[in-house]
């Protein structure tokens, strides 16, 4: 991130913008875009000025990337779910909601390659996918 994070806070520098631009470009179809703005988002959350609190847009990040690479002119399906099997393979304290939608969106766009050894591998993965539920209000 470009400044440190204050608790509450919800940060936008230059990896969240990346990140979305990935997402767009992919929800776009323009594979070759969404790889560029993924590779480089996944890349600054991976730098060490970013802190741990990250790990679902860090998740988000990787689902970019592995859309991008099913909408581009030449699809990569392993790649793609190699990297969503590795979005998944999260603690299970880091496992959220909004990753298991993208990761559900990431299994649409690979349904021509299902019957794929990788692709069965990230649906497996997929269906193993449970974030942990929110605690009951105290009274």
């Amino acid at each position: 991130m470009d400044e440190a994070v204050e608790p509450g806070e919800s940060p936008f520098g230059t990896a969240t913008a990346t990140l979305w631009l990935a997402g767009i470009y992919a929800r776009l179809s323009d594979g070759e875009a969404a790889e560029g703005y993924a590779r480089q988002a996944i890349a600054l959350y991976g730098s060490t000025r970013v802190r741990d609190e990250f790990f679902s847009d860090k998740g988000h990040a990787k689902l970019n990337l592995a859309a991008s690479l099913v909408g581009r002119r030449r699809p990569d399906p392993e790649e793609a779910a190699r990297l969503g099997v590795e979005a998944m393979s999260v603690p299970e304290a880091q496992r959220n909601d909004t990753v298991r939608k993208r990761a559900r969106e990431l299994r649409e766009l690979l349904a021509d390659w299902r019957s794929t050894p990788a692709v069965k591998e990230f649906s497996d993965r997929l269906r193993d996918y449970r974030p942990l539920a929110l605690t009951a209000p105290t009274a």
